[in-house]
């Protein structure tokens, strides 16, 4: 399944906060992966911490970076993808479950499940770190994590088919 434009900005969050649209090659620079950035197509994703800020009601709300949609070839089987960018970590073990927990239960809280949310969270880490977080990935959630550390050219790969 590959990014689905349509069933990203379809999504209710967009047009309700249509400010929280943002392209996945400046949410990448942001995010401190500037110099990773090699593609042209600055694909619209959704910001989720921008969607936390614009909803702020007092209290912070922890949530991934950003959730956009896929899809299968027949544009059927659509879900949203929750994506967090790890660029600035300069040690995996500083991750947290509990931490990681909330980053997902809040955009959970924003999204709501009138798409589905796909079962597989993706934590973004710098190449030398993807296997290092791995590991820490599955002893902190006992060999069965939720997440899956990749690197940016395999998460280009895997949902945006843009090789740099």
């Amino acid at each position: 399944m590959l990014y689905h434009k349509q069933t990203t900005l379809d999504h209710p969050i967009c047009r309700k906060y249509p400010s929280v649209v943002i392209g996945l090659n400046t949410m990448i620079s942001q995010e401190g992966g500037k110099k990773l950035v090699k593609t042209e197509d600055n694909k619209p994703v959704i910001s989720l911490d921008e969607i936390a800020n614009a909803q702020r009601s007092g209290r912070t709300l922890s949530t991934m970076d950003i959730a956009f949609g896929i899809a299968d070839e027949r544009e059927r089987n659509r879900k949203m993808v929750l994506t967090d960018f790890k660029f600035r970590k300069k040690q995996p073990k500083n991750f947290s479950t509990t931490d990681l927990d909330a980053k997902v239960a809040g955009s959970v809280q924003i999204l709501g499940h009138c798409i589905q949310i796909e079962k597989k969270y993706y934590l973004i880490t710098p190449k030398n770190m993807v296997s290092q977080a791995q590991a820490d990935l599955r002893r902190l959630y006992k060999l069965k994590s939720p997440f899956e550390a990749i690197c940016i050219e395999v998460f280009l790969d895997k949902f945006f088919d843009l090789k740099k």
